[in-house]
């Protein structure tokens, strides 16, 4: 579930922040134009996600309910997940999407430091190997991909969301981990709690920053891209289910391990749908973390 969601999400994703719409070869086809509202894609995608576990939980016969559990811890898994989601689409503005995917595998050392610092978690020296590896893979991947590029400001800004999102990424996770262990609040009231938090901080980051008619008229000017955000939408909402269940059963460190693997595909199907060949030390780098 956690691939294939995943996977979907991915190559959607690189279509809409990476490939623009328009551009056509009749004379009455729209100029090119990249669609730029991260956080729009956000709330559609929390909106999707809000409104399957709320059927979930009225079919399953569950209360809106959750069980004792806090809402302001929901509040903070939301406002990582939303930091996280949307520096996914940023970083696509100034990295390569198999630079950034890539570089997300270097997730599993922070999540380890955070399930540390908040589960009090010990990992043997072979967990720290194998983590310090895949890094070193991701490292050798990355360097190689920008060394060619030479735009330092453009760099440094994609440097500096990966890095916001693996702190964010890593804490969300294991926040979220903490929390099944310490309150029943199932997985279906989980998602929904968080995700409506979710949902109401992207709608207050969207109309307070004006982004609002700007969606509007390139959904007018370019209404195929309706489909691609709906699909988007779609793999999220089932993605959101396949990570909570994942770290409900088996733990973040385990989410993170399947999400390296996840990163790995996309990279390959990235490179056979867009045509976007790797360098052998980038392939290197690929070979490390798988």
């Amino acid at each position: 579930g956690v691939l294939v969601s995943l996977c979907i999400y991915g190559v959607l994703q690189e279509r809409l922040m990476t490939i623009p719409y328009g551009g056509g070869s009749g004379d009455d086809s729209p100029p090119p134009e990249f669609f730029r509202s991260s956080i729009f894609l956000v709330l559609m995608n929390r909106l999707v996600t809000v409104s399957v576990s709320a059927t979930g939980i009225f079919l399953t016969g569950e209360r809106f309910s959750p069980k004792g559990t806090p809402l302001e811890l929901y509040a903070m898994i939301a406002f990582g997940n939303l930091v996280t989601t949307v520096c996914q689409y940023e970083v696509l503005k100034y990295l390569s999407f198999a630079a950034s995917t890539l570089a997300k595998c270097a997730k599993i050392i922070p999540v380890m430091c955070w399930g540390r610092l908040i589960l009090n978690k010990r990992y043997s020296a072979a967990d720290f190997v194998s983590a310090f590896v895949v890094t070193a893979g991701c490292f050798i991947f990355f360097v190689d991909s920008l060394l060619p590029r030479g735009q330092l400001h453009q760099l440094a800004l994609g440097v500096v969301i990966m890095v916001v999102y693996l702190g964010f990424d890593g804490f969300t996770s294991t926040f979220q981990q903490m929390l099944y262990r310490r309150y029943s609040t199932s997985i279906l009231n989980q998602i929904f709690f968080t995700t409506c938090f979710s949902s109401c901080m992207s709608t207050a980051w969207l109309l307070t920053t004006d982004q609002v008619p700007g969606v509007i008229q390139f959904i007018k000017v370019h209404p195929e891209c309706v489909q691609d955000i709906f699909t988007l939408s779609v793999s999220s909402a089932v993605s959101q289910f396949a990570i909570s269940y994942t770290i409900f059963c088996f733990g973040a460190v385990t989410l993170a391990s399947v999400m390296t693997f996840r990163q790995f595909i996309s990279v390959v199907i990235s490179c056979f749908l867009f045509g976007s060949p790797l360098t052998l030390a980038q392939w290197f780098g690929v070979c490390l973390v798988l």
